[in-house]
């Protein structure tokens, strides 16, 4: 066991200086305050919680967040739990948070390593086949700021760039056109050397050189800051809400499906240079997989957390699916940012802080890749179903969409969401990979339909039968619809997460645990989920020991044997046997629900278990 006696020191010195920080404390809830508010509602505009946020504050890394955040060691079978009182800022917290999530962060997060990634093998190629080198045809694709920009923690209006790029550039015969090199001394930088590290995810943490800005990084050390109000914590500090469902859930989204505004859009010539697609997100499952380093507000303790709650007049029911109600959330707004990003392309009006924005519309990264890239076979289902826009019309990523009719039917507005969408279809009919000033004004109306659809999910009682319903429109939905590989999956996905939200017997995801797909199914649902696996790639990441790391392929697997499963997958993939599968699963949580026994107490041989073909 590691000896814990000298982080004792450290952090008894740290937490002697809180009170310098000058936090007042929220005040109690009194009878004349208004009616309380649900927790993780509200958000704000991307205006007010990326741009506005990061003026005059930047990174500073996470090497001062491991004071704290790592005061515990992530479990394994080497080293076991720490002993009780191992760590001084649990203790402080009252068990708030969890002590570990930095170790959790670097030693099993894929995001500490998003940098190394562009030194990798398949990087190098891309930065070749892009022209992205130096002057001797040495990649420099770890110093672009189009890669850096989802690769790192750095908004890019804060990147260096090395003003002699361009001029080398145009007497490098191996340079296609500089889109924006880093300097060297900058990504040599420990900053860069952890990839998408904590100021990622809840913004720059401390005020920039000359400026006079409030930043969060000292005032969070202070115990009273729990009890602000996010919405004072961003306002004043700069502090990103991902507490917020929908806020969370877009700061994820910005990277996974891209942001103009945040100079963040992987290009079809990224695509075309080797860079693996982007699959369909489902924040949840993403979540899980991460995996998660944060105590979820239900695994709090109950008298911390009263306290937290009655402090800021907010409400939680410990008993409510919150794991559905975030599923849910995350893919309206998957769809919104979906959406947004084509019509932001298309919008003259929008800039980005790339020093040469490279996409322009048509952009064909927007579009659904398998509506060009498939397996060519006949009969093809892609010809039996309808096409929304019309034969000969790509169409955007189709992925979202699923479980946003899901969403939709379960707020009672199904018709509602046909109609929205139709503007989008409509606008793409119009002319090949659609009319733009048509596309903007799409993007608009179902931008705001996703803020109001998310906003009536915020609010939905979402109980034991709500749970039910969810796991029971999906099945219809997946038996219903014939959506391609990606939108199919994100219904399984979905399913699976609603399923160990409702199901207090099933196996649920632990802090610091890659939760990987079902292992040893119990029970005919989960063994129907389980038979799933031959038709999809459920478990994005492989794993091994990282005490033999050397480099990214070792860590994360062979990226070309992953690529090649995931295309391997798509063109074996079927709708039929994916339609007989969501009807099975319907028929067996109808059939637990009947017994009103456990749902996975139903004999396994109540009827065939589908598999691919």
């Amino acid at each position: 066991m590691k000896s814990y006696s000298s982080r004792f020191s450290c952090c008894t010195a740290l937490f002697v200086t809180l009170t310098c920080c000058g936090i007042a404390p929220a005040q109690e809830a009194q009878e004349s305050d208004p009616a309380p508010t649900r927790y993780g509602t509200g958000g704000k505009f991307e205006a007010e919680w990326y741009h506005d946020a990061i003026k005059g504050r930047q990174v500073v890394g996470y090497g001062l967040c491991a004071r704290c955040h790592s005061q515990l060691p992530v479990p394994t079978k080497s080293v076991g739990p720490a002993p009780p009182g191992a760590s001084l800022l649990v203790n402080q917290t009252g068990g708030w948070i969890q002590g570990n999530s930095q170790a959790i962060w670097v030693q099993l997060d894929k995001h500490a390593k998003a940098s190394l990634a562009l030194k990798s093998e398949r990087s190098q190629t891309m930065a070749r086949r892009m022209g992205v080198v130096d002057e001797n045809g040495a990649s420099l694709i770890h110093r672009d700021q189009r890669c850096l920009a989802c690769h790192a923690s750095f908004p890019v209006s804060q990147l260096t760039l090395d003003q002699q790029a361009a001029e080398r550039s145009d007497a490098c015969r191996f340079v296609i056109e500089d889109f924006g090199t880093v300097e060297e001394g900058s990504v040599k930088a420990a900053l860069f050397g952890m990839g998408v590290s904590c100021e990622g995810c809840h913004g720059p943490s401390s005020p920039a050189e000359g400026s006079t800005a409030s930043s969060w990084y000292q005032p969070h050390l202070d115990p009273k800051w729990r009890n602000l109000s996010s919405e004072e914590k961003l306002s004043k500090y700069g502090y990103w809400d991902v507490r917020d469902r929908k806020m969370q859930a877009r700061i994820c989204l910005s990277c996974h499906v891209g942001n103009v505004r945040q100079g963040k859009i992987v290009t079809h010539e990224m695509y075309a240079a080797g860079h693996p697609p982007l699959p369909g997100f489902e924040l949840r499952t993403f979540i899980n997989q991460e995996p998660r380093h944060w105590k979820e507000m239900e695994e709090k303790p109950a008298d911390v957390r009263d306290d937290y709650l009655k402090k800021l007049n907010l409400t939680f029911d410990v008993n409510q699916k919150h794991q559905t109600r975030q599923m849910l959330i995350g893919a309206v707004m998957s769809l919104r940012e979906t959406v947004g990003l084509a019509a932001d392309i298309c919008d003259p009006s929008v800039s980005s802080p790339l020093e040469k924005p490279s996409a322009e519309w048509p952009e064909l990264s927007s579009f659904n890749c398998y509506a060009c890239h498939h397996e060519l076979y006949q009969p093809s289902w892609r010809q039996e179903r309808p096409q929304p826009a019309g034969a000969g019309r790509p169409t955007l990523h189709e992925w979202p969409n699923a479980l946003v009719t899901v969403a939709a039917r379960l707020e009672d507005r199904g018709d509602e969401y046909q109609s929205t969408i139709q503007k989008l279809y409509a606008a793409l009919a119009r002319q090949p990979f659609g009319q733009p000033d048509d596309m903007v004004e799409a993007g608009t109306a179902i931008r705001a339909w996703c803020d109001q659809l998310a906003a009536d999910l915020e609010q939905a009682d979402m109980d034991e039968a709500y749970g039910q319903r969810v796991m029971e429109e999906i099945c219809n939905v997946g038996q219903e619809q014939i959506y391609d590989y990606d939108g199919s999956r994100q219904l399984a996905w979905a399913f699976a997460v609603a399923y160990r939200d409702w199901n207090p017997n099933a196996k649920k995801p632990q802090v610091g645990v890659p939760f990987e797909w079902i292992e040893d199914p119990e029970g005919s649902v989960e063994e129907q989920l389980k038979s799933m696996e031959e038709v999809y790639q459920f478990s994005l990441l492989v794993r091994v020991d990282p005490t033999t790391v050397t480099k990214f392929e070792d860590l994360y697997g062979d990226t070309e044997v992953q690529v090649r499963d995931a295309m391997l997958s798509l063109a074996n993939y079927r709708p039929a046997v994916v339609k007989k599968s969501f009807a099975t699963l319907r028929k067996r949580l109808d059939e637990a629900t009947k017994r009103g026994a456990d749902p996975d107490a139903v004999s396994k041989r109540d009827g065939p278990v589908i598999r691919q073909r």
